[in-house]
């Protein structure tokens, strides 16, 4: 069963329902642990949970109340946040702070791989690593065992033996990758990754975008592609992109302990026109 998470919710009063059933005994007494925590009749928390009810809680009590319900900071912002957006009377007011939600939602989309000793590479290096698509692929393919030589390399990719040679010589100086006779392979010390504000992010994204785009007239019944234009409320787009995140982390989970066999791209994109 999937833990409740904030993040999931476009109305504070829809989470703390939900999280007060999660507890044990399924809530009882909980409301009244609210109460005596804000220092306020538990007949207040009755009327503030009721979703007809126009009362809210102040941001004070919100933020005492994210003590009690032991959130972390990221959490506690966005609560925070998620009470000022249903309380805003206006759509401009509704509208700054979904912004700042959806800030809030960007940043959890960095998926940030445990900490250890890594070799940081230039920004020079950065640079011609996301050049194009070449490095990276040929960077991840090496974790397949019979794409581990240059030569296998170079069929695969229906690539200049010599360019694909370059590419592994740079891989190689730079501890990114390993050598051991004619075979390659990732260097578990290095790690590459751009954060999302990167100026170098949008460039690794158009990357894949276009060789998607040179792929789809050679289609293969592995892949998949799908186009799809909709007109939504801003409180859905929330809840699609928080889907999104938390499936784009399963697929990453997935993949980590899948076993190397085939190379895949994922690009996913959802946007405001």
């Amino acid at each position: 069963m999937k833990s409740l998470s904030i993040f999931d919710f476009q109305n504070y009063k829809k989470f703390l329902i939900k999280f007060i059933e999660s507890q044990a005994d399924e809530g009882r007494g909980f409301r009244t642990k609210m109460a005596d925590k804000i220092n306020c009749q538990k007949s207040f928390i009755t009327k503030v949970l009721n979703p007809n009810s126009k009362l809210d809680l102040s941001s004070e009590q919100a933020e005492i109340l994210c003590s009690l319900m032991q959130f972390s900071q990221e959490e506690k912002k966005y609560f925070i946040l998620l009470l000022q957006y249903n309380r805003a009377s206006t759509s401009t007011l509704k509208q700054h702070w979904l912004d700042q939600m959806k800030e809030v939602l960007n940043r959890r989309l960095l998926i940030k791989e445990e900490q250890q000793s890594h070799r940081v590479i230039s920004p020079e290096d950065h640079f011609r690593y996301y050049s194009s698509w070449h490095y990276s692929a040929i960077r991840i393919a090496l974790s397949i065992p019979n794409l581990n030589t240059q030569e296998a390399l170079a069929n695969y990719f229906k690539l200049d033996f010599n360019f694909v040679g370059e590419i592994l010589l740079f891989l190689i100086n730079r501890g990114l990758i390993e050598i051991k006779g004619k075979h390659y392979f990732i260097s578990k010390q290095s790690q590459i990754m751009l954060p999302s504000e990167h100026p170098l992010t949008n460039k690794h994204h158009l990357n894949w975008r276009q060789k998607v785009i040179e792929l789809l007239d050679k289609q293969s019944p592995q892949d998949l592609h799908y186009s799809y234009l909709v007109s939504i409320s801003e409180d859905d787009s929330l809840k699609i992109r928080s889907f999104l995140v938390e499936a784009i982390k399963e697929i990453i989970q997935r993949a980590e302990l899948s076993p190397a066999e085939s190379l895949y791209s994922i690009s996913l994109d959802f946007i405001k026109l």
